[in-house]
């Protein structure tokens, strides 16, 4: 008897999930595997199957494109602050002939409505309302990549995540005392890289946290006293492009500029040379908009709280050139300085003291320049993947190099950290100027994820 009403038991039970969810929905996509990557202006196709066992009325039936970011952050009052921020919304248009007319789905018979959308280049300019910073606010247009999706690690922290999905939501007719039913719901997500000629890539700016120029003294060996003074500076390279598939296409180069000062006389020329070399991949991210930069202004302490995530790749370091040293000579006169309360510095060299001066007290300094040229290759691989850069509302992607230079011995090194843009390569075509024609949805606000609407069924 034990089996007989365990039967009974599940025939209840399956009684009962059909009558929470009486309809069926199946989002099918066209031509899709999972590791396939969209990129702008790419088609994204296919067709939703809707069926039922009893009569179905329904009130709304949307298939929508859509872009969201998605962040989870453990604030210093212990509360943990979930966030989403819907950035892209494409609601497909359906012709009259894909839906019944009376809005009723029929039992026991398939309904299959068609679906095209087209990844934008762009995105609208609703997407970002926030910033009052027009360089920032045309940054956040930009579409981000997806983000902790990929097969491989893509250097992301768990409570950071951009994702596109296809998404289907029918709701059904509102009950007779005017309660709105659960919607059925299904959705897949897919992968998404924005490319260089999506949006064109702007120069990374100059202002950056860490300085492009780099001052030390020089000794021979450890033991040796200072026989004189490098300077190394560095200008910001051009962007590493990578493919869809991650593959680095470009040749992209550092170029070290080096001037040494002798400290009297002919010197040994230091023999400067990379040591070694990484690239940081940073990822910033907050529960509310970010009207700054992450990578060029201080983060800490900032409000909203802004989070730091950073992981370091070692570099091979590739044979650069042979140093090929330059002479200059500087002229100039001595000066006797002084300093006042203020603390700054002045010449308190007179007129006359400057005038009865005689050329040959007249100092000559010998510099000497030389040109550095490292070559930049990302450590590239299935098991991680390196994002394009990219700023969005409440997550950022930046990339710096830490280049360490020796200059002939071990106490003699000079580190330098350097912006790195990474794109991904296009497929030549330019950017139209305007959005495929949907139906451009106003975007909504940050919306923390435990305030979102519930469904009484």
């Amino acid at each position: 008897m034990a089996p007989l009403s365990s039967n009974k038991t599940w025939t209840k039970l399956a009684h009962h999930l059909k009558a929470l969810d009486p309809v069926s929905v199946a989002l099918h996509l066209d031509d899709h595997v999972e590791t396939k990557v969209y990129t702008p202006g790419s088609i994204i196709s296919g067709h939703v199957d809707v069926t039922t066992d009893k009569d179905f009325a329904f009130d709304t039936f949307n298939i929508d494109f859509m872009g969201e970011t998605s962040t989870n952050i453990q604030t210093s009052f212990g509360d943990p602050r979930h966030t989403r921020h819907i950035f892209l919304k494409l609601s497909m248009p359906l012709s009259r002939s894909a839906l019944p007319e009376s809005k009723i789905f029929e039992a026991y018979k398939t309904y299959s409505i068609p679906f095209t959308f087209t990844v934008p280049y762009h995105l609208p300019s609703k997407a970002c309302k926030y910033t009052e910073c027009e360089d920032i606010h045309e940054r956040h247009l930009c579409l981000p990549p997806s983000m902790g999706y990929w097969e491989g690690k893509d250097q992301s922290p768990n409570a950071a995540r951009v994702d596109y999905n296809v998404r289907v939501m029918l709701a059904p007719q509102p009950r007779k005392n005017g309660k709105q039913g659960k919607p059925t719901t299904a959705q897949r997500s897919v992968k998404v890289l924005p490319t260089q000629f999506a949006e064109p890539a702007s120069p990374v700016s100059a202002h950056t946290k860490h300085p492009l120029t780099k001052d030390r003294s020089f000794h021979q060996d450890l033991l040796s006293h200072k026989t004189g003074d490098i300077k190394v500076s560095t200008s910001i390279p051009e962007p590493v492009v990578l493919s869809v598939e991650g593959s680095q296409v470009s040749d992209s180069m550092l170029t070290v500029n080096v001037e040494f000062t002798p400290k009297k006389g002919e010197a040994v020329l230091p023999d400067i040379h990379a040591k070694s070399m990484q690239v940081e991949a940073h990822t910033h991210y907050s529960f509310a908009h970010v009207n700054l930069l992450p990578d060029r202004e201080d983060v800490l302490g900032s409000l909203p709280m802004i989070v730091p995530f950073f992981t370091s790749t070692k570099m091979t370091v590739q044979p650069s050139n042979k140093l090929v040293w330059e002479t200059q000579s500087d002229s100039y006169k001595p000066s006797k300085l002084c300093r006042r309360d203020s603390g700054a510095e002045i010449d308190d060299f007179s007129d006359e003291d400057q005038a009865s001066m005689t050329s040959g007290e007249l100092n000559h300094q010998k510099k000497y320049t030389a040109t550095l040229q490292v070559p930049i290759s990302l450590p590239v691989s299935n098991k991680k993947l390196f994002l394009p850069s990219f700023y969005s509302c409440i997550i950022s992607r930046t990339y710096n190099l830490r280049l360490v230079l020796g200059a002939g011995s071990l106490a003699s090194t000079i580190i330098l950290n350097v912006p790195l843009e990474v794109v991904v390569e296009g497929s030549g075509d330019s950017a139209p100027n305007s959005l495929p024609d949907y139906a451009q949805i106003d975007l909504e606000e940050l919306t923390p994820l435990e305030s979102l609407p519930s469904y009484t069924p």
